[in-house]
């Protein structure tokens, strides 16, 4: 399994929104699209799924933009992945092999084990993370 680079840019940008939501400012497109090194249309594509999860808001007018769309204690990885992916399964019925029980409870609970270590990491616990001076991938 590979998280698609959707899902890398998501987490990045919803960062980049948690640390703006200390002091209550919102991030225009241009803002995202420049710390990011893509372009604003792609920016857009981004935060639409984000939008539907209910991760990012959009406030409308001359001093617009993004922010998150719950506290960033309760936007988890696995809401991010799912957010993207869909949901986070190794195996689905499609899957199924004859006389297979055996490997698939094997697969079912590896992707518990993932969905259930996605959902213990949350915005606000990367960022307290990177705050101590921490590499990022200690979570």
């Amino acid at each position: 399994m590979k998280l698609s680079k959707q899902t890398q840019y998501g987490l990045q940008i919803l960062l980049q929104l948690a640390r703006r939501a200390r002091t209550s400012q919102l991030a225009t497109g241009k803002q995202i699209a420049r710390q990011q090194s893509v372009n604003e249309p792609y920016v857009e594509q981004l935060v639409a799924p984000l939008k539907r999860g209910g991760l990012v808001q959009t406030v409308r007018g001359r001093h617009g933009g993004y922010t998150l769309g719950k506290a960033p204690g309760q936007i988890t990885v696995l809401d991010i992945i799912e957010s993207f992916e869909g949901s986070l399964e190794l195996v689905n019925d499609d899957n199924r092999t004859a006389n297979g029980e055996g490997v698939e409870i094997v697969w079912r609970h590896l992707a518990a084990g993932l969905r259930e270590a996605a959902a213990d990491i949350t915005l606000a616990s990367i960022l307290e993370n990177q705050n101590e001076g921490m590499p990022d991938y200690i979570i």
